[in-house]
């Protein structure tokens, strides 16, 4: 039961870790599967004082097991990261159509000038 409690536990832990750093989500869950399926197989070894002798034929179940759970944790850090569209403010999300003063009325956060305004 710990065997399996880890399994599951060291693939989150990871996935959280590595989203948190890594912007692309992606890049991200294709790092955090090989680092949480070895750390797994790591732990394994220790509890049990060796590698099993099996390694090599649950590799690759624990990876793809740990891509998919690196795959839903990342889900929250892409919908966050996710930017707005160019006539919205950036920091809160309001809808700046025919603002002129260069300042979100909605938090007060400064913005940059349309490329495409007439002055």
């Amino acid at each position: 039961m710990g065997g399996l409690i880890s399994l599951g536990i060291i693939p989150v832990i990871t996935a959280l870790v590595v989203h948190a750093f890594v912007r692309d989500y992606w890049l991200g869950a294709a790092l955090a599967a090989p680092i949480a399926a070895t750390l797994a197989h790591v732990a394994a070894g220790l509890f049990l004082g060796q590698l099993p002798p099996i390694f090599l034929i649950t590799f690759p179940f624990s990876y793809v097991g740990s891509w998919g759970i690196a795959l839903a944790v990342g889900i929250p850090f892409r919908i966050r990261r996710r930017p707005e569209p160019p006539d919205h403010c950036q920091a809160c999300g309001y809808n700046l159509t025919g603002n002129i003063s260069g300042v979100c009325s909605e938090c007060g956060a400064r913005i940059a000038p349309a490329k495409n305004s007439h002055r």
